[in-house]
């Protein structure tokens, strides 16, 4: 099955998910003039300060590094909007929309660009909390699943969600069909029937094969009695091949 071919490399650990959610997008402040200059994703700036200039994380954090910028607080990691975000995460059972990567990008920008943003201990303090409390509830949403709950819907997962169960998940359902042998038998079956199917279209749109005359069939063909036994000596599901008129080319006389 494709879950043994995958199980053991499933998974990311932080530090792969972090170097992906690098190519999310944030706003800086640069403190140097720049010209834009090309990278595979794209042409990113120039760099006019005290101009805003949207680049990837991956470039916000390399200027930051070199104290040639200043990162913007995204909206999203605003303290009043995660307070907000941790009160409807413990009070209702749905998950609130946040980007994908929220974890991964609020850790990196906290540890590179803490002396950027007012409040960095709540924000991080929020985020912590925000983390735990929908990893509980996706835990108790996956404790529904059973032969009365077959399906159940998850919206606005982040990656560290995702990832934190994918593999339970995918392994689950390995076992899952495993122990139940239907679906494998049903898709056997309906496999093998458009393999039919096809192989039965194919034998109506073969092209019949082009019949000699009877003076060019016996002077190049062998006999009818010898032309009978090879086709019965064929597979049911070959055919002969097609017989083609032999063609009188005369030479061309000069004059």
């Amino acid at each position: 099955m494709i879950c043994s071919d995958f199980k053991d490399f499933i998974s990311l650990d932080t530090a792969e998910l972090e170097f992906i959610a690098e190519e999310e997008i944030v706003d800086i402040i640069p403190t140097i003039r720049l010209e834009e200059f090309k990278t595979i994703t794209g042409t990113i700036g120039p760099f006019e300060p005290p101009n805003k200039t949207t680049v990837p994380l991956w470039v916000a954090l390399h200027f930051k590094d070199r104290k040639e910028c200043v990162i913007c607080l995204p909206g999203w990691m605003n303290a009043g909007y995660l307070q907000d975000v941790l009160q409807h995460e413990r009070t209702t059972p749905t998950f609130m929309p946040l980007p994908f990567y929220y974890s991964e990008v609020a850790h990196l920008l906290l540890s590179a660009a803490h002396d950027d943003f007012q409040n960095a201990d709540t924000i991080r303090s929020l985020v912590a909390d925000i983390e735990m409390v929908r990893k509980g509830k996706l835990e108790s949403e996956l404790s529904k699943l059973s032969e009365e709950h077959e399906l159940i819907q998850l919206d606005n997962l982040g990656s560290i969600e995702v990832n934190m169960h994918r593999a339970f998940l995918t392994k689950s359902m390995e076992i899952f069909r495993a122990l139940d042998p239907k679906p494998e038998g049903d898709l056997g079956d309906t496999r093998q029937q458009v393999v039919t199917e096809v192989m039965q279209q194919s034998q109506k749109s073969r092209r019949p094969p082009i019949k000699a005359s009877s003076s060019q069939a016996s002077s190049s063909q062998p006999s009818s009695s010898s032309r009978f036994s090879a086709e019965q000596a064929l597979p049911s599901s070959l055919s002969p091949p097609p017989v083609f008129p032999s063609m009188n080319i005369k030479p061309i006389q000069r004059k």
